[in-house]
């Protein structure tokens, strides 16, 4: 009887400690309606990324570099293994990057959907995942924003490191459960990589 109380006591004081690593991860987070973005870009190299569901009439990257007049040399998007170039019927997605080479500065304003849609999400495969950030605010810490692949299915690892590439953007490499956690930007684009597939959600919706 007694060694089994003590069972009882060792195994209260595992699921305790196990409840407290856990739990600052878990936080809820506001759902955010989805407001028109400004994001701004630099000559050279830049990350960008929707935070919303964009209108239909302007969701595909040859429409934004139309209708904002981007005098870019060129786009890519990472499909999973390699990079692969982005064209003008491209539709572009909450979740998702891509990386533009601009020949001068420029800026990107994204318009929301004007119909009822729910918070995106988005697969990630095992290794690196180019994402982009989706939330209704300026910032948000690393670890907030991807609360949803802490974990991948069946209690997996899920993402194991995140990095702000030196691309026009203030470069950064986050472990999972390092200190100090930094924050992702709204409109630019992160490096990934997960130990095991999960799926990302996002924080906004329309309208």
């Amino acid at each position: 009887m007694k060694i089994f109380k003590k069972k009882r006591i060792i195994l209260g004081i595992i699921v305790a400690i196990i409840a407290v690593g856990i739990l600052p991860f878990i936080t809820p987070h506001t759902v955010r309606a989805a407001a028109p973005v400004n994001v701004n870009l630099s000559t050279g190299w830049n990350t960008l990324a929707t935070p919303m569901k964009l209108h239909t009439t302007i969701d595909t990257w040859g429409e934004l570099a139309v209708a904002n007049s981007l005098n870019f040399n060129t786009a890519y998007r990472w499909n999973g293994t390699s990079f692969v170039w982005v064209d003008a019927a491209q539709l572009i997605l909450p979740l998702e990057a891509i990386f533009v080479n601009m020949n001068a500065v420029g800026a990107v304003t994204f318009t929301p959907f004007d119909g009822i849609s729910s918070p995106p999400s988005r697969a990630l495969v095992a290794g690196w995942n180019l994402v982009g950030a989706d939330f209704g605010t300026t910032t948000m810490p690393v670890n907030e924003a991807l609360i949803s692949i802490y974990f991948a299915p069946g209690n997996l690892w899920g993402y194991n490191m995140i990095v702000s590439p030196g691309t026009n953007q203030t470069p950064w490499t986050h472990v999972r459960d390092g200190v100090s956690p930094p924050n992702m930007e709204i409109g630019k684009g992160y490096w990934v990589n997960m130990t095991n597939p999960a799926t990302l959600a996002g924080f906004t919706s329309t309208p």
